[in-house]
């Protein structure tokens, strides 16, 4: 069976250029939460509103407009799915296994989430940004 890899959203480099993407608001590292705490809130709650188990609106003020909108069209799509079917879907066990990040720049975090259920294990790659005092995800991938 072919992987599937879901892009959520991410900036393009030419949205960068033309100053149409989001700027970085200038904030200290050191007035910045631990990164990781997010993250391990986070990557679980990205897949649960994927199965459509997890409203979306959980998620304002952690993602930017553009990943709230997309993760809103398919979550209803898969929450229409999962409950028009007869049978009950048990609610999904993840887990977080293991999260790698690495600050790119100041402001900027990229990590690697390993998410374990108990069927298979996947990937979600964020890229956090520092805006007004707290991380925002502003582009996700889910592999």
């Amino acid at each position: 069976m072919p992987k599937k890899v879901i892009i959520i959203f991410e900036t393009r480099r030419e949205e960068v250029e033309m100053g149409k993407a989001p700027q970085l608001e200038k904030v200290a590292q050191r007035e910045l939460p631990d990164p990781v705490e997010q993250l391990k809130y986070l990557a679980p709650a990205i897949m649960e509103v994927l199965e459509g188990v997890r409203t979306v609106s959980q998620l304002a003020g952690l993602v930017t407009e553009d990943i709230y909108q997309r993760l809103k069209t398919r979550s209803a799509a898969s929450a229409r799915d999962r409950f028009s079917n007869e049978k009950q879907l048990p609610w999904p066990n993840i887990k977080v296994s293991r999260i790698h990040h690495e600050y790119t720049r100041e402001n900027l975090v990229q990590s690697a989430v390993l998410l374990s259920t108990d069927k298979r294990t996947r990937a979600v790659a964020i890229r956090l940004e520092g805006r007004h005092g707290r991380w925002v995800a502003t582009a996700i991938t889910v592999l």
